[in-house]
């Protein structure tokens, strides 16, 4: 779902319309390529740039050089403390309020910018130069501008993102637990983690029955959409080839779909995991252990939270073990709650989203492979007019200053009024004139 606003009064008009309350919001001055941790920005998934952040080093790095500085709360919430200051990490910073998430989308928003010599592939003297003269470098020069505006990094419009508060399953306690440790390492390897992860699942599916059948569908799409099948044997290479498997699930999604045969369906499901995935790690782990009588009287809301947790673990195995380029859709984010432990949690009403991942090298080829949890958002708000929005976001008091409420930023937020003020009074005097 998109819309397009060009003003704050249009904007809090279509929050109201549209009762966009029950959501989390993200601006970004351009698409770029989605909503991506920046921990995740160096890898471009090519030969040339297949590497990106030892992101559990560069942590343990900072926080050996500032742990002397640090109070007990700002250790436990380390990640959070990292990301404030910079470091690049894959968390994902939302806000619970519409207005700082109009702020990010037009701050900084601008026409972009290339050097010239990655228009003409020289250097700066030596393309001025063959501007002047060359016509092919002339006509290289106008392509290359055409090509790259053309490219979806940029846009003309700003953007806000929407996340249903649904849709997220707080995290918070078990980062700190363990130590901000990658949350698919703990799901694929910590029976505690997956125990936790299927309960919070229950608890989605309790609440709202109706997401059974669209979870479920949902998650064998992605197999589907990804060409892969249920491993059998964690240390085996997933049967792509294997369309009874493929055929087997997608039978399971178009049963599921019925109304009719939904909860049979889901307890074949059910079974069929257990005796197609052997890793003790994933069907062997004790919430599984359910007798044939057990299955048939379960509620099938916890069969289905069973069902879909499997399903994930398997596929960060598939991922692991054949370093596939895989889409990983879920219909869940792991969200990360710190406390205020600095100002500017408290002012930009802030929320983080936990983005996982998956990163691994091809022994033969000493390629990387990285594949981390895609955020999909449910609305999408695209932003007009930014610079006549942020002039009105002045005025409510939204600005650098109060945004990240530092020296620096309230001298660029007072320097701003006064830049506006002297747009508005030189706007008069040509008026008059």
């Amino acid at each position: 779902m998109k819309y397009k606003i060009r003003s704050v009064a249009e904007y809090l008009s279509l929050i109201e319309q549209k009762g966009l309350t029950n959501y989390i919001f993200r601006g970004q001055n351009e698409p770029y390529w989605g909503i991506q941790a920046s921990g995740f920005r160096p890898y471009m998934g090519s030969w040339s740039t297949d590497r990106f952040y030892d992101l559990d080093q560069m942590t343990t790095d900072f926080y050996n050089k500032v742990t002397r500085h640090l109070t007990e709360e700002e250790k436990r919430h380390f990640l959070a403390y990292s990301q404030h200051h910079g470091l690049p990490t894959n968390l994902v910073d939302f806000s619970y309020s519409p207005l700082i998430a109009l702020f990010f989308a037009c701050y900084g928003k601008s026409s972009p910018k290339f050097s010239l010599e990655e228009l003409v592939n020289k250097n700066a003297y030596e393309a001025i130069e063959d501007l002047k003269n060359n016509k092919s470098t002339q006509g290289m020069l106008i392509h290359n501008i055409i090509n790259l505006l053309q490219k979806d990094y940029y846009s003309q419009y700003s953007q806000i993102y929407l996340i249903l508060k649904e849709k997220l399953i707080d995290a918070t306690e078990i980062m700190v637990e363990y130590n901000n440790k990658n949350i698919f390492d703990l799901i694929e390897n910590n029976s505690n983690v997956q125990v936790w992860l299927c309960n919070e699942l229950e608890k989605k599916l309790f609440k709202n029955p109706d997401l059974v059948t669209e979870w479920l569908t949902n998650i064998i799409t992605v197999y589907e959409e990804n060409k892969i099948s249920v491993i059998e044997g964690v240390h085996q290479l997933p049967p792509l080839s294997d369309e009874k498997h493929k055929n087997d699930l997608k039978k399971y999604k178009i049963k599921i779909k019925s109304q009719k045969s939904k909860n049979n369906s889901i307890k074949e499901l059910f079974i069929y995991l257990k005796d197609k995935i052997y890793d003790e790690s994933i069907t062997h782990a004790d919430m599984y252990h359910m007798e044939s009588y057990q299955i048939e009287y379960a509620k099938v809301e916890s069969l289905a939270a069973k069902i879909y947790l499997a399903l994930i673990i398997n596929m960060i195995q598939v991922i692991k073990n054949s370093h596939l380029k895989v889409w990983f859709k879920l219909d869940v984010y792991f969200s990360y709650n710190p406390p205020e432990i600095f100002d500017r949690i408290s002012n930009q009403k802030g929320i983080f989203i936990n983005q996982p991942y998956v990163y691994e090298i091809d022994d033969m080829y000493n390629y990387g492979n990285l594949i981390y949890q895609y955020i999909e958002p449910d609305i999408t708000i695209e932003v007009d007019e930014y610079n006549k929005i942020l002039a009105e976001l002045n005025y409510l008091g939204v600005n650098s200053g109060s945004v990240y409420n530092d020296l620096d930023n309230v001298a660029r937020a007072v320097k701003y009024t006064h830049d506006q003020n002297l747009y508005n009074y030189k706007v008069k005097v040509e008026k008059f004139d």
